[in-house]
């Protein structure tokens, strides 16, 4: 009985030993594998468009930033005045005439460059060179295209340069240019009866 005994509590233990865990036999977790960084998505390339290469604006040489009344934009007619015929800017208006030939430039002016003023009626007249910055010679014309006066009148002088009878238009060219062309007071001045104030 006690053998029996023996073969038992050693059974037991046998058994008991065989089930406890071993460190052999207790698996190893695996470390967990690192994660793989993950590369941040690129931006975005934005294009940012290219300005377009602006070309310098040509400055028009006929345009004068002073004026209200550019040269070319004035209508023109024919005044005949013995042998010399001559193409002239009108000044019909009550803004043209006092604009006249203020602020141009000599070298907007060709050697037979005119200007002829219109009047609404036949009056003693005086003009002046305020803000004209070329010299001028200035014939008064009456009704009836006899030049009344002939006369010069310096750059930026404000003293008036009057007529020597009634007139009803006014002829401005370069200082010299009547000299030069023979055109004196008493010479008859043909303009076209269509030219007429407004």
């Amino acid at each position: 009985m006690r053998a029996n005994w023996f073969v038992l509590v050693a059974l037991v233990l046998t058994s008991c030993q065989s089930s406890a865990p071993t460190a052999s036999n207790t698996p190893t977790p695996e470390p967990a594998p690192n994660p793989t960084p993950v590369a941040p998505a690129p931006k975005p390339v934005v294009e940012t468009p290219e300005k377009p290469v602006e070309e310098p604006q040509k400055k028009d040489p006929s345009h004068n930033p002073s004026r209200i009344y550019q040269l070319k934009e004035l209508e023109t007619t024919v005044v005949t005045i013995g042998k010399n015929k001559l193409t002239a800017w009108v000044m019909d208006t009550d803004s043209k005439r006092t604009e006249g030939m203020m602020f141009l430039q000599k070298n907007e002016l060709k050697a037979n460059s005119a200007m002829l003023f219109v009047f609404p009626d036949e009056l003693d007249r005086s003009f002046w060179m305020r803000n004209t910055y070329v010299p001028l010679d200035i014939a008064y014309i009456a009704a009836n295209g006899r030049i009344v006066s002939a006369k010069s009148m310096k750059a930026l002088d404000e003293t008036g340069v009057p007529s020597d009878g009634p007139a009803m238009y006014v002829l401005e060219m370069q200082q010299g240019a009547f000299k030069r062309l023979g055109i004196k007071a008493g010479m008859k001045a043909v303009i076209d009866p269509k030219v007429k104030s407004k």
